[in-house]
């Protein structure tokens, strides 16, 4: 899976999908007062570059503004007047792409570029004023200084009145269900997310006026042209095809689009722009530069793009940067399938709760189809009747038929909910409506945070940033009403267009059966060319199998590799509309350049806080940007802080093995990275079959310039799936010595090795064996006289006992050499999960070699498991580095650094913190341990209930006591005994333990665990073992002995005495096998004295036998127990009240009666 697809970009892709409350409002209209300010709406901790004008300093500034201000609106009106362009209609493609409910009406956006004439005129006066400039401290001179104090200005007049709106009470069952368009969801900050409100803001608006112009370069400056970026920065593959996502299906993209159409859309204007040298200050064309052939020969000048429509404030000559306007919620409410207002919900659904939906003619299980779109003022591609286009609740569902396809999907899915409970409950419709429309919600945030997500961002990210969603039955109760959930400018204008890059050149469809034939058998189905926008007509072709045919091959066919490349199909063939073909990626740079939204590298270093920061265009290799694609970008930019964002951050997200990606945010170089340059860089890396493709970016990764302490000095890549009729020359990579073990007919799975020349290295054949995917080396390391054994390993995850015992021989044979190893490979046992490895046979035999093994994290996310593995006799000489995410495999490559002197804080495999002693605690010392601990093996867990659960952890955790305890061992018991297997169980008593702790700390803890008082609290601590002992139980003896030879070191060393006199041990058999075996004798002896062998011992108040009977903790014990308790409450009845009888009853006759009722 890939882990970090886009980085810093991503994470202004998440922030972006802040979710709201569920506890919402119904609406009561649009929005009036003044109560909310532009300054509500951004984030109030966004971080301002420059430095904060003093507040007696804005006071005056104030003045001087509203001195001017009525002048100033009085002059804009003449400059811009109130009257509409003649003659000027919507463009074809603003009606496909957005629908005509996102259009903005042209008197409101002429008043609002009145308004923003006044205050560019305002400020302008303002600043000629040397008093003013005086004022304000701006000690530098020409354009610089007015520049900068336009920039002040504006931070003392930046709160602009948004408008109100009252949220009427409701009743609890009302309040269940959000507002159709967004308001009061957050009731109180009620336009938090609504529709129609203003994008939000992470870091302030770049405007070349500093009010509403659009960005130009540093040095003030024309950027360049944004078709030459996408030509020269974004070209194309060579071979003019776009590789394969290996674990991205074409799904990710329609998924992608399909949320994005439920957070964004950006209110447009109507304006004349079908001129490439157009006067109207709105229009930003991009003019087709005259070598470009691809354009050029089609007669295609410019592309034309309209500025979206500047958002309208309340007040006249509102001063502050152009903002734009969100027309649809921002929340995750499925607002694509129902609609943001409620005329379009009221036209979507029926009277009965039910969708809209249409029934197809064909005679042919097409199954139910989106509604008809019958409003001819709406342009739509097809021109047959029978076929026409599709409404939904997002006016953009006819732009591709994935999207369509994926929209019919949901509209299927709310009928289908809604006909549930249509049958089962006695709800009204509008109960039916709501209820169904807040489940499909729910549907798409839990795919969206639990599968699409996950796909794109690391582990690291999703956690960091709180985006995993909780398991099982709890609830989040975290919710903050300060936190905006509206989208902000980077999300929408740049952040989630990297989705283009998906893009394929075509969909395909397949069959039920998973084949690609169409009506008669031979014939296949044909795909879907993705220029062919907005045509609908694909889903009602019945003999290709309509929708559900698209969707089986989105599922099935892979998206694009995201590689900063982009599909002919969107950059070289995007069809708008009649006559109107364009670059989707040229006008992706132009639409984050009109909206002010700032460069790369000013949300890279000022946002993201990456380091290290990048001030020039050599920085750029720190944020994984390789050297062909910087010179590209310095063809293009003049300066670094330049480059766009969009462009910035899909370069920086191509996938790069070698190097430490700067594009991960808040990246900082791990322990020991530093000495990378002193140490032998080896990586390890399961590509499942060496493709042609990946080859080549494995070969330009082995060879890419830079610093050499960043390449990789061993490249171990196994299940290659190569043969021996593949010649060695396919794989010459120059730099780099090859060694390879071909896969053995069908089976075993092929390692090549990729050795750096300046290395002495040697194949040792000698040492492998014929049927192991096992491949050793002798390798001299840099400044060593001494060589070491480097293995690269592939075990098939069918291996049987005896493969994993050859296995671990070949490893021992090795070690009898008496030189240091590092195996490393794809090894298929999940070291994460504690239960498999204490039985693995060849993990035990790697541990009796005492090897370690490094790797502590998932590399392989599909399923969650570690299973590429870096073994090591010495592992206080290397130093594991982080996973990176490669995208092409869905294992991540493992890399580790071998030093030439060993890492002294790695001397110890792991550093337990065992301060037990409360009272006498050392601070200091406590949080060094804490920083050194082995922090990987908890991060591995999503939950951190999780944590404790693996390591069977019952005490001071909710929903756990004693009896869950109780119950997981006994479980064990019977499970075993049902698999004819006996347990030997030792119970361990220790001197004193409780002296040693706080009891103060547990008592609160017990209390904060919802305890109101505790008196006794039980330390018992059991080593059980399962086992086959129908040949004896030496086996069982043996293993029981090492292990309390393990807790007693231990013990020891945390300063704690086992009782060897009430430590017992007890053989757990049943009647049935007791009478199989000849001797029941376990022999234990912990410190040199026997531990006594019990028929049955006492357990956190509970006796455990020798056959499972529970015959001692039967019935007459407890109701001897309970006859006197009950006795003495017959006594005192009379004298204290019944609060304290019941108190009694629920502490010593309750609990009595029911502890262990469940076992």
């Amino acid at each position: 899976m890939p882990g970090r697809l886009l980085g810093a970009l991503l994470l202004i892709l998440v922030l972006g999908l802040e979710q709201g409350s569920s506890s919402v409002l119904n609406d009561v209209g649009r929005f009036e007062g003044d109560t909310h300010t532009i300054a509500e709406l951004n984030d109030l901790d966004m971080e301002l570059e420059q430095d904060s004008v003093p507040a007696d300093v804005c006071k005056k500034i104030k003045d001087e503004f509203k001195a001017v201000e009525k002048k100033s609106m009085a002059e804009a009106k003449r400059e811009k007047p109130n009257s509409l362009q003649k003659g000027i209609k919507v463009v074809a493609f603003q009606i496909l792409q957005h629908g005509k409910s996102s259009i903005a009406d042209e008197s409101k956006v002429r008043r609002t570029l009145q308004n923003e004439a006044c205050v560019n005129r305002a400020i302008g006066d303002i600043c000629k004023k040397s008093s003013v400039l005086n004022l304000l401290g701006i000690a530098a001179s020409g354009e610089e200084r007015i520049s900068i104090c336009r920039e002040k200005v504006l931070q003392c007049l930046k709160h602009r009145p948004l408008g109100s709106v009252e949220c009427p009470d409701k009743s609890k069952e009302e309040a269940r269900f959000r507002t159709i368009d967004g308001t009061c969801n957050n009731v109180r900050r009620p336009l938090f997310g609504a529709a129609h409100t203003p994008f939000r803001r992470v870091q302030p608006a770049d405007y070349e006026d500093k009010v509403s112009s659009p960005r130009v370069a540093e040095s003030g400056d024309k950027l360049p042209n944004a078709r030459n970026v996408s030509r020269f920065v974004h070209a194309r593959n060579a071979n003019r095809k776009n590789p394969d996502s290996p674990t991205l299906t074409h799904l990710a993209m329609n998924w992608g689009q399909f949320m994005d159409h439920d957070v964004t859309l950006a209110e447009e204007q109507e304006c004349d722009c079908e001129t490439l040298n157009s006067t109207e200050p709105e229009c930003f064309n991009v003019k087709v530069p005259s070598d470009d052939d691809v354009f050029q020969r089609r007669d295609v000048t410019f592309f034309q793009v309209i500025r979206d429509a500047p958002h309208g404030f309340i007040a006249e000559c509102s001063p502050g940067p152009r903002e734009h306007t969100n027309t649809i919620t921002a929340f995750i409410d499925a607002s694509n399938v129902y609609g943001s207002s409620e005329e379009e919900a009221e036209h979507l659904r029926t009277p009965d709760g039910r969708m809209r939906i249409m029934k197809t003619r064909h005679g042919c299980p097409l199954g139910d189809l989106l509604p008809a779109q019958t409003d001819p003022e709406i342009p739509c591609v097809s021109r047959d009747p029978n076929r026409p286009c599709f409404i939904a609740g997002d006016e953009r569902v006819n732009e591709n038929q994935g999207l369509m396809s994926v929209h019919t999907l949901f509209v299927r899915e709310h009928n289908r909910i809604a006909e549930f409970f249509g049958k089962n409950t006695d709800w009204e419709a509008e109960q039916i409506y709501q209820e169904t429309r807040r489940i499909v919600g729910a549907e798409l945030q839990v795919i969206t945070y639990n599968e699409f997500l996950p796909l794109l961002l690391s582990p690291r990210t999703i956690r960091k940033n709180n985006l995993a969603l909780l398991k099982g039955s709890r609830y989040f109760n975290g919710y903050n009403s300060g936190v905006n959930a509206q989208v902000s400018q980077a999300f929408s204008a740049a952040a989630f267009r990297f989705g283009h890059s998906l893009v394929q050149e075509e969909f395909l469809r397949f069959t039920q059966e998973g084949f690609e034939h169409k009506c008669s058998k031979d014939s296949e189905y044909t795909p879907i060319p993705v220029l062919d926008f907005g045509n609908p007509t694909y889903l009602y072709d019945k003999c290709n199998g309509g929708v559900d045919a698209i969707f089986r091959g989105l599922v099935k066919s892979p998206a694009a590799k995201v590689d900063g490349r982009f599909s002919s199909s969107v950059q070289e063939n995007l069809f708008r509309g009649p006559g109107d073909l364009s670059d989707l990626i040229a006008i992706n740079i132009q639409r984050g350049r009109e909206r002010g939204v700032p460069s790369y590298t000013t949300y890279r270093n000022t946002f993201c806080k990456i380091t290290p920061k990048v001030n020039n265009f050599e920085d750029l290799k720190n944020a994984g940007i390789g050297e062909k694609d910087i010179n590209n970008l310095k063809s293009q930019y003049q300066s670094v802080q330049d480059i766009d964002l969009f462009v910035g951050a899909l370069n920086a997200s191509i996938s790069l093995l070698l190097i430490q990606p700067a594009n991960d945010v808040e990246v900082q170089p791990g322990p020991g990275q530093a000495q990378r340059a002193n140490g032998l860089r080896i990586c390890q890396w399961n590509v499942q079959r060496l493709t042609d493709s990946k080859l080549e970016e494995i070969r330009s990764l082995l060879t890419l310039p830079g610093n050499e302490h960043d390449r990789l000095d061993i490249l171990i890549l196994s299940e290659t799936f190569c043969t021996q009729k593949v010649p060695d020359s396919f794989f010459n990579t120059d730099g780099y010595q090859l060694h390879r073990k071909d896969r053995m007919g069908k089976s075993g799975g092929g390692i090549l090795v990729f050795v750096n020349n300046s290395l002495q290295a040697k194949r040792r054949g000698d040492l492998e064996a014929e049927d192991l995917d096992l491949l050793w080396l002798e390798v001299c390391p840099y400044k060593s006289r001494r060589s070491l054994f480097i293995g690269g390993v592939y075990r098939p995850p069918s291996f049987r006992v005896a493969d994993d015992k050859r296995l671990g021989k070949n490893v021992e044979n090795v070690h009898l050499l008496n030189k240091e190893i590092i195996l490393l490979g794809d090894i298929n046992i999940d070291f994460l999960c504690t239960i498999k490895l204490q039985k693995h046979p060849f993990i035990k035999m790697l541990q009796n070699l005492n090897m370690s093994q490094l790797v502590m994290e998932i590399t392989r996310p599909l399923s969650k498991t570690c299973l590429d593995h870096i073994w090591s006799s010495h592992p206080e000489r290397l130093i594991n580095e982080r996973l990176l995410s490669t995208g092409m495999s869905d294992h991540l490559p493992t890399i580790v650094t071998r030093t030439y002197k060993g890492v002294q804080q790695n001397k110890t495999e792991h550093t337990t913190i065992t301060y037990r002693d409360i009272k006498n605690l050392n601070k200091e010392q406590f949080i060094a341990a804490l920083k050194e601990a082995p922090w990987d093996s908890v991060f591995i867990f999503d939950d951190p209930y999780d944590v404790v659960d693996a390591w069977f952890q019952s005490g001071l955790r909710k929903f756990h006591s004693t009896e869950t305890a109780l119950i997981r061992l006994v479980d064990q018991l019977l499970f075993d005994l049902d698999k004819n297997k006996a347990l030997g169980i030792v119970f361990i008593d220790y001197k004193m333990a409780f002296d040693l702790i706080d009891h103060g700390m547990f008592l609160e803890n017990l209390k904060a665990y919802g305890h109101s008082t505790v008196d006794i609290y039980a330390d018992d601590t059991t080593l059980s073992l399962s086992s086959d002992v129908t040949n004896g139980l030496t086996a069982m003896s043996s293993a029981l002995q090492q292990d309390l030879g393990d807790v007693s070191r231990w013990s020891a060393a945390n300063k704690m005495v086992t009782n060897a006199a009430k430590t017992k041990c007890l053989l757990v058999t049943g009647k049935r096998m007791l009478c199989k075996l000849d001797n029941c004798s376990l022999e234990l002896k912990p410190a040199n004295s026997d531990i006594e062998q019990v028929d049955g011992q006492k357990l956190l108040g509970v006796t455990i036998d020798k056959h499972l009977s529970f015959n001692v903790h039967g019935v007459e014990e407890l109701c001897k127990k309970l006859s006197q308790r009950i006795a003495v409450l017959r006594k005192i009845r009379r004298f204290i009240p019944i609060e304290q009888r019941r108190l009694y009853y629920n502490a010593m006759i309750k609990q009595v009666m029911l502890y262990g009722s469940t076992i």
